[in-house]
C-alpha cells in the first residue's frame, strides 16, 4: 500500500440539533454541548451522561431510530421529514413520489484517536456522508465538504495531529444542497424514499501517506493500441511498474512520472469477454495497485465502437430502488448477482439515474463484464463532479458520463456542462453524454424568447444550441421523438431515422418502455423488515381494491397486465433496432421501482429481480441479444383469409463478425399446423447494421373460423443463433345480415329507452349514451392514476370462436385504440362484462368494452370498442355481434329497470388527472429551473 489507514469507523458520540450548522467553530468544545437548547435537546444535565453511539459509523440515521429512543435524550426532538405524511390511496391526482419518516436535522459526532506517527503527510478520508460534513481535529476546522455521491479526503495541516490522544468532530446535516447557480441537488439517493436520508455512510479513515504515490490515471487510447499512465505524485521520484494479468507479467519497466507501453498481445475487455489487469506502480516500499482493462468506448459519427468494433448498448435504467434496504448496501454479492441476472437476460450497459454506485457495484461489473454510464445528481457543482470521476474513472467498466436527467439545456447551464466535459476528456478515457435527454434542445421548449431559433423541420429543435452542446460532446441520451417510450405502440423506425439526421454523434434512446403493470399485492410481507413498510402503499391499496368490491380480481388484472406488457415491450425493443441511427437504448423497465409515484410497476421483473408471470429468459433474448430477427410488420398482424401474406424479414446484427452463409429458417403455423415453411441460406450479414434479409409470401388458407398464427424464424452461422416468434391472426369473410337488430354507434338515451320498451335487440357499437373513459392498446404508463392496466376476455358465446388467451392481445390493437370503455361506478348495477378494462390500480373506475343486459322486455349488447375502420378482427367482430344478438345464445344473465339503467347512463364519474408528465417530473424539484 502508499498509505496507512487507521479506522475511525465504529463507536462514537453524538448529538442533535434541529437547525444547520455552519460555523467554523468547534461545536462541541470542552464544557459546552452542541444541540443544547431547551426547544431542541433537553437539559445541560442530560447531556453530561454518555451518550456514544454504537456503530454510528458507517450509518444511516433512518436505520439508527431503535437506538436514539434507547440511548438518547433527544429521540422525542428528532425532526421528521415534512413530506411523510398521509400517502394512500386511492389518487386521482398526480402522485407524489414515496416519502418516508426520515430524520431531519444536524447531528454531531465526536471520538478520540491514538497515534504515534505526527510526521507523515496524513488526511481524514470519508467513504461517504449525506449531505453535508464540517470536520475539526483537535479544534482546529479543516474544512466543509457539501455532496454525497463520492467518497472525499481532507487534508491534514502540519502540526495539527498530535502524538498520543486526538479528537475528531463532525457536524452533518442533510438539508437540501444547492449547486448549479443555487439550484437544488436533486437525485436518486436524495428524492422520495431517501428525501432527507442522512448520516455518514461510508467507514470513516486516517490515511498516513508513506509515500509520495497518491492516485493515477490509466487511459486507454483511441485504437486501443497503447496505454498512457499518470501518475500524481506529491513530488518528483522514480518508480518501477508492471502489468499482470493474475499473476502472470506482461509488461514492466521504470518511469519518474507519465509513461505509456503498447497493447500488443494483450487481452481486450468486453461484456462478453471481462479481461481486468492489474497495474503495480512500487516507489520505495510503498505500492500502488490499480485494476484497470484494455478497452475503449468511442463514436465514429452516428456509430458506437467498442474496441474499434461496432457495438449495440442493450441497457437498463437503474433506479436506486432497494426494497429490503432502501439505501444501497455494500454486499458486493448482492451487485454480483443483479448483475447475473440482467446479463442472462441479454443486457450489457446499465445507466444509473442520477446516483453515483458503490464502489462494490462497480467492481461487480469491471469483475463480470457490464459498461456503466454514471449520471450525477442534477445541479451537482464542478468541485463534487470532479470528485465523482476521480472515484469513477478507476472501473473499467465506466464509459459514459452523464451530468444529470432531463434538465433544461439552456446557454448558462452548457457552459457549466462544458467545464464537466472537460474534465472528463482530460481525465478519463470514457464518453461524455451531458444530460439524459436533451431538454431545450429536442423537446420542452417553453422560452418564448428562443422561439425564433427553432427549426420546425424534420421535427422541432434548437440548432443552435445542438450544434454548442455537440462540440464537446461524444454520444446523446435520446427521448427518440418520445417514440421510443410515452408513445411506443405509434413507432416509426424510418421517421426516427430521417428526423435522428440532426444529429452528429452516435444515440442511445433514453428511458424506453415506460409501461406499468398492476401491483403484486403478495409482495407485502417481503417488505416486513424494511422502512419502506413505513409507507402504506400495500395495506391503502388493498383497502381501495377492497372498498371498490375488486380486491379479488387483483391477481388476475396483475397477470393480465404483465402478459399486456410483455407484448408492447418486446415490440418496442424489436423497433428500436430496426432504427440504423440508434446505437442502443437504456430500458426504464428491469424492476419496479416504487420510490416513484409512490408505486411503479414499470419492471419486467419485480423489485426482487424475478421474471413477471408469463416472461421468460428466452423469450426476453429474443429480442435483446446481439443479433436479433425483426421484420416490418409493425402493429398490423390481422389478415384476412385467402390474402397474400408478406413479411419482409430483417435483422440487426451486432456480433463481433459479420455472417457468412447464414441457415435462415421460417416457419408459419396456423393452431399449431405448418402452413408455410421456407429455408434460405444468407450469403453476408454485415455486423453493426440492420440487414435485409428475406421476403416470406404465401397465400393464407381459406377459413370459416379465425385462427392464431405464428410465425417463427431462426437464423444460424457458427456460433451465433438467433431465434424470434411473432403473434399474427386470420379472419374469415362473415359478414352477417342484421335483420330487425338494431344496430347503432351512437343513441340518445331517449331513444335507447324507447327502442328496449318496444321489446327491441339493440347492438350498440360505441360508448354513447353511457360515461365512458378512453380506451387504448397503449397500456398506462408506469405510476400514472389514469389509463388502463389490464383487460379480462370472459369465456363467452358472444365472442364465437375468437382466438384469444383470456385478454385483449394484438389482435384487439385498432379495436381499442380510439375505444371507450363504459363506466360502472354506479354500485346498484350488476357488473358482469364480457371484456372487462381494469383501470390503474391508483384510481379504480370499473369498466367495461363489452357487456349485456336484459331491460323490460327488450335486450342490450353494448360493445365500446372503435369499428370505425374495416380491417380483419374489427370487421370480424363486428358481423360476429350481430350473429351473437340474433341468435338464441342471446340470453343475458342479468335485467335492469330502466331506473338502473339511467342510473348506469348518468353515474358521476371523477376521471384520473391526464398524464403530463413527458420527460418532466414535477415531483422533481429541479424540474424547472429558476430564472436568474
Amino acid at each position: 500500500m502508499y498509505y496507512t489507514a487507521y479506522s475511525l469507523s465504529g463507536d462514537w458520540e453524538m448529538n442533535y440539533q434541529q437547525e444547520i450548522y455552519r460555523s467554523e467553530e468547534n461545536p462541541w468544545r470542552i464544557g459546552s454541548n452542541p444541540g443544547n437548547s431547551d426547544e431542541y435537546s433537553g437539559t445541560e444535565k442530560a447531556w453530561e451522561r454518555d451518550d456514544t453511539m454504537p456503530d454510528a459509523i458507517p450509518g444511516y440515521w433512518e436505520d439508527m431510530t431503535d437506538k436514539f429512543a434507547l440511548l438518547t435524550p433527544y429521540y422525542l426532538k428528532l425532526k421528521i421529514n415534512p413530506d411523510y405524511g398521509l400517502q394512500c390511496y386511492p389518487i386521482a391526482g398526480f402522485a407524489p413520489d414515496m416519502a418516508l419518516p426520515n430524520i431531519v436535522g444536524n447531528f454531531f459526532y465526536r471520538r478520540s484517536f491514538t497515534v504515534e506517527d505526527v510526521n507523515t503527510p496524513a488526511a481524514l478520508w470519508f467513504g461517504g456522508v449525506q449531505n453535508a460534513c464540517s470536520v475539526w481535529l483537535n479544534d482546529v476546522f479543516l474544512g466543509r465538504h457539501e455532496g454525497y455521491s463520492a467518497p472525499f479526503e481532507m487534508a491534514i495541516p502540519a502540526g495539527v495531529l498530535r502524538a498520543g490522544e486526538n479528537t475528531i468532530v463532525l457536524s452533518v446535516s442533510n438539508y437540501d444542497l444547492v449547486g448549479y447557480q443555487g439550484e437544488p441537488v436533486s437525485g436518486l439517493m436524495n428524492r422520495a424514499a431517501n428525501q432527507y436520508t442522512g448520516g455518514v455512510y461510508g467507514d470513516v479513515e486516517l490515511r498516513l501517506y508513506d509515500s509520495v504515490l497518491r492516485d493515477v490515471t490509466v487511459l486507454v487510447s483511441e485504437d486501443c493500441a497503447s496505454v498512457s499512465v499518470e501518475p500524481e505524485m506529491t513530488e518528483n521520484a522514480a518508480f518501477t511498474w508492471s502489468v499482470f494479468d493474475g499473476k502472470k507479467l506482461l509488461r514492466s519497466g521504470e518511469a519518474g512520472g507519465k509513461f505509456s507501453f503498447d497493447t500488443q498481445g494483450l487481452p481486450r475487455w468486453t461484456p462478453e469477454d471481462p479481461h481486468c489487469l492489474q497495474l503495480h506502480l512500487q516507489c520505495g516500499d510503498s505500492t500502488l495497485e490499480r485494476t484497470f482493462a484494455i478497452r475503449r468506448l468511442t463514436g465514429e459519427g452516428r456509430t458506437l465502437l467498442l474496441n474499434g468494433k461496432p457495438y449495440y448498448l442493450r441497457g437498463i435504467c437503474e433506479h436506486g430502488y432497494f426494497p429490503e434496504t432502501v439505501h444501497p448496501t455494500t454486499d458486493a454479492r448482492f451487485y454480483r448477482k443483479l448483475i447475473r441476472t440482467i446479463k442472462e437476460l441479454g443486457f450489457n450497459f446499465i445507466r444509473f439515474h442520477t446516483y453515483i454506485p458503490c464502489e462494490e457495484y462497480m467492481q461487480a461489473a469491471d469483475e463480470l463484464g457490464m459498461l456503466l454510464q454514471v449520471e450525477s445528481p442534477n445541479n451537482t457543482t464542478v468541485a463534487e463532479w470532479a470528485q465523482i470521476v476521480t472515484f469513477c474513472r478507476r472501473h473499467p467498466s465506466v464509459v459514459m458520463y452523464s451530468c444529470g436527467n432531463e434538465l433544461l439545456m439552456d446557454e448558462p447551464f452548457i457552459a457549466h456542462l462544458h467545464q464537466c466535459a472537460d474534465i472528463v476528456h482530460t481525465r478519463t478515457d470514457a464518453m461524455f453524454s451531458p444530460i439524459s435527454a436533451l431538454r431545450g434542445i429536442e423537446y420542452y421548449f417553453l422560452e418564448p424568447e428562443q422561439e425564433d431559433k427553432l427549426l420546425h423541420t424534420p421535427f422541432t429543435h434548437h440548432p443552435e444550441r445542438l450544434a454548442t452542446v455537440t462540440s464537446f460532446s461524444d454520444t446523446y441520451n435520446t427521448v427518440g421523438h418520445m417514440l421510443l417510450s410515452y408513445e411506443c405502440t405509434d413507432v416509426d423506425p424510418a421517421y426516427i431515422d430521417r428526423a435522428n439526421e440532426v444529429f452528429d454523434v452516435p444515440l442511445v434512446g433514453h428511458e424506453i418502455c415506460i409501461q406499468g403493470t398492476y401491483t403484486d399485492l403478495t409482495l407485502e410481507e417481503r417488505y416486513a423488515d424494511s422502512n419502506i413498510r413505513f409507507a402504506p402503499m400495500f395495506a391503502t391499496l388493498r383497502q381501495h381494491l377492497k372498498d371498490k368490491g375488486m380486491l379479488h380480481r387483483a391477481p388476475l388484472f396483475f397477470r393480465n397486465s404483465c402478459r399486456w406488457q410483455q407484448l408492447l415491450r418486446k415490440h418496442c425493443f424489436e423497433h428500436t433496432r430496426l432504427c440504423r441511427t440508434m446505437q442502443g437504448y437504456e430500458f426504464l423497465g428491469p424492476i419496479d421501482t416504487h420510490w416513484h409515484t409512490f408505486g411503479y410497476d414499470v419492471g419486467m421483473m419485480n423489485e426482487f429481480y424475478e421474471l413477471k408471470p408469463g416472461e421468460t429468459v428466452r423469450n426476453v433474448r429474443m429480442y435483446n441479444s446481439e443479433t436479433v430477427l425483426l421484420n416490418d410488420l409493425n402493429t398490423d398482424v390481422n389478415f384476412a383469409a385467402g390474402q397474400e401474406l408478406k413479411v419482409a424479414l430483417s435483422v440487426s446484427h451486432f456480433g463481433a463478425e459479420d455472417l457468412k452463409n447464414a441457415a435462415l429458417n421460417i416457419r408459419l403455423t396456423m393452431d399449431g399446423k405448418l402452413i408455410a415453411h421456407e429455408r434460405v441460406t444468407i450469403d453476408n450479414v454485415k455486423a453493426g447494421d440492420v440487414s435485409a434479409l428475406y421476403t416470406l409470401q404465401t397465400k393464407l388458407p381459406e377459413i370459416s373460423d379465425p385462427a392464431a398464427m405464428e410465425l417463427y424464424v431462426t437464423l444460424e452461422c457458427g456460433d451465433t443463433y438467433a431465434e424470434n416468434r411473432w403473434e399474427l391472426y386470420v379472419f374469415p369473410d362473415n359478414t352477417t345480415d342484421a335483420g330487425d337488430l338494431i344496430v347503432a354507434d351512437k343513441l340518445e338515451t331517449d331513444e335507447l329507452l324507447s327502442l328496449l320498451r318496444e321489446g327491441k335487440d339493440v347492438l350498440l357499437l360505441g360508448g354513447d349514451p353511457f360515461v365512458t373513459q378512453p380506451m387504448s392498446f397503449r397500456i398506462s404508463l408506469a405510476g400514472r392514476t389514469n389509463g388502463n392496466l389490464a383487460t379480462v376476455i370472459e369465456d363467452h358465446p358472444a365472442l364465437g370462436k375468437l382466438p384469444h388467451e383470456g385478454f385483449c392481445g394484438w389482435q384487439f390493437r385498432r379495436l381499442m385504440e380510439g375505444g371507450k370503455a363504459i363506466c360502472f361506478e354506479d354500485g346498484t348495477v350488476p357488473f358482469d362484462p364480457i371484456i372487462e378494462v381494469a383501470s390503474s390500480h391508483k384510481y379504480v373506475i370499473r369498466q367495461a368494452a363489452l357487456f349485456e343486459y336484459r331491460v323490460g322486455s327488450g335486450r342490450l349488447l353494448v360493445c365500446g370498442m372503435n369499428f370505425a375502420t374495416n380491417e380483419p378482427a374489427t370487421a370480424w367482430l363486428r358481423n360476429q355481434l350481430i350473429a351473437y344478438a340474433n341468435s338464441d345464445d342471446f340470453d343475458p344473465a342479468h335485467t335492469l329497470t330502466e331506473g338502473e339503467l339511467l342510473a348506469l347512463i348518468h353515474a358521476n364519474v371523477t376521471a384520473a388527472a391526464k398524464n403530463t408528465n413527458i420527460a418532466f417530473n414535477a415531483n422533481d424539484k429541479t424540474a424547472v429551473r429558476k430564472k436568474k
